[in-house]
């Protein structure tokens, strides 16, 4: 059976800037992996197999193309 989780990724990251000028706070990378990935890996070892990510217009493009 499928599991879907769904995931808010609309943060401006304010309290980040200057590293966040521009990008998502979940597309900021630690340790050359983007934090999205992070939680998406641990989603998929607690067995998430299906991810809908709802983000805000400003970063759209972005999250395309990730």
């Amino acid at each position: 059976m499928s599991k879907t989780i769904y995931l808010l990724v609309g943060g401006e990251a304010t309290r980040l800037k200057p590293l966040s000028e521009g990008i998502p706070k979940a597309l900021l990378t630690v340790k050359g992996t983007s934090i999205i990935d992070l939680i998406l890996n641990n989603l998929e070892q607690a067995g998430f197999d299906q991810f809908k990510l709802i983000c805000s217009i400003k970063h759209k493009e972005q999250w395309e193309q990730y």
